[in-house]
């Protein structure tokens, strides 16, 4: 099976099957009927992309997410500036739930993954939260 590299820019050339020896996949069906699978291709690939099955697309959208290949990982910065707005104004920046649902999905992921692949039903994800309007997303490098 030998996928075009699309996006990526760290795609090795040949077989995915043969290159990936460890591959990994997590699937989540979101409450709201949201499929998703989170595929790890440690040995064919080296960066972070994204692919979205689109109603009305032909084919999958397809995005490369930039992170900094080396340190200092500028792409912690807003992280860090978001830890440093909530101790110094004693309000988180934007909602816990937002962090328990990444972290939590996470951790049930590695838990059914433990436990045989097993699905996991997640009542303790039922949360809901109203984003506000800055989305928390680094859009200037730091100085």
């Amino acid at each position: 099976m030998n996928v075009p590299s699309s996006h990526s820019e760290t795609r090795k050339q040949g077989s995915v099957r043969e290159l990936a020896k460890t591959p990994a996949v997590f699937l989540v069906d979101y409450r709201d009927g949201l499929q998703a699978a989170a595929f790890l291709l440690t040995g064919a690939v080296a960066d972070f992309t994204v692919a979205l099955d689109l109603e009305g697309r032909s084919e999958p959208l397809s995005l490369l997410m930039w992170l900094q290949e080396r340190r200092p990982y500028h792409h912690f910065e807003c992280l860090v500036r978001n830890i440093d707005n909530m101790f110094e104004t004693g309000k988180a920046p934007y909602p816990v739930e937002r962090t328990l649902l990444t972290s939590g999905t996470l951790e049930f992921a590695l838990e059914s993954r433990y436990q045989g692949h097993r699905r996991l039903e997640t009542p303790e994800l039922d949360v809901r939260y109203q984003a506000g309007q800055d989305s928390c997303y680094c859009r200037e490098r730091p100085a």
